[in-house]
């Protein structure tokens, strides 16, 4: 059972994340005393899942991932945060662990993630499992203000829990990829200066390279191709965008 000693805020960043917040909810609401759902303008029933969690609502302008991230730990009222995306699950195993092995002694915690491509787990490539911090103590932790592929800066050493998982039900389709790297490009195409057709080029091809031969994501077979190709989409994009604002500018 969840450790009553340790209060703990639950923090969201939603905006239609209506497919998966109903589990990722679920996962976490034994395990928090509030849930705090941090919401830019959700025209589907995002809200009406997270009040039937009793959630509390802020809603924003959108002005990047960082800067979200940040106002929910301020709106949290517990000084330890769980905070996963709205499509990511935790198992109870993951959780459990958690409340057994933390102390005052950390200052963030450090999960399994494992990345689910339209139902199909990932093992190899770009998105293989790997680790990432998914509760913290917030007074000593902060975000970045970085508009996509925001970090958390942490004053502390991290527990890293090795049972259970968190299931990163990432993509469900291919138009979802394909709605998600447009939002992705366009926001890591801002300030990134001059662009060559080179760097395009270049990079897009790279990050096929990297992720679909140096990293074997082609064992991942046919959805893996998928991951690659569209990853180096996203990449071409971003820096095709970069170049077309220079230009105009």
């Amino acid at each position: 059972m969840p450790n009553a000693s340790l209060p703990i805020s639950g923090a969201i960043i939603t905006k239609n994340s209506e497919r998966h917040l109903y589990q990722v909810l679920n996962a976490i609401k034994d395990y928090v005393r509030e849930i705090v759902v941090v919401d830019s303008g959700s025209t589907d029933r995002t809200l009406d899942i997270a009040k039937s969690f009793n959630a509390r609502i802020i809603s924003i302008q959108w002005e990047g991932y960082g800067h979200a991230r940040n106002i929910a730990f301020a709106e949290c009222k517990h000084k330890y945060v769980l905070f996963p995306d709205a499509d990511e699950v935790f198992s109870r195993q993951a959780l459990d662990e958690l409340l057994n092995k933390w102390t005052d002694s950390y200052a963030g915690a450090s999960f399994r993630l494992v990345n689910y491509y339209r139902g199909k787990k990932l093992r190899f490539g770009l998105w293989k499992p790997t680790r990432k911090i998914r509760f913290c103590n917030k007074e000593l932790c902060k975000w970045d203000n970085k508009p996509v592929h925001e970090q958390l800066i942490v004053n502390g050493d991290i527990l890293h829990i090795a049972k259970g998982e968190i299931s990163h039900l990432t993509v469900d389709s291919i138009l979802d990829h394909l709605r998600k790297i447009e939002r992705y490009a366009e926001a890591g195409s801002m300030n990134r200066g001059n662009v060559s057709k080179a760097r395009v080029f270049g990079a897009s091809l790279w990050t096929f390279v990297r992720g679909y031969v140096l990293n074997l994501g082609f064992l991942d077979g046919y959805d893996g191709l998928c991951v690659h190709i569209l990853q180096a989409l996203e990449t071409f994009m971003k820096y095709e965008l970069a170049r077309e604002r220079t230009i105009n500018n």
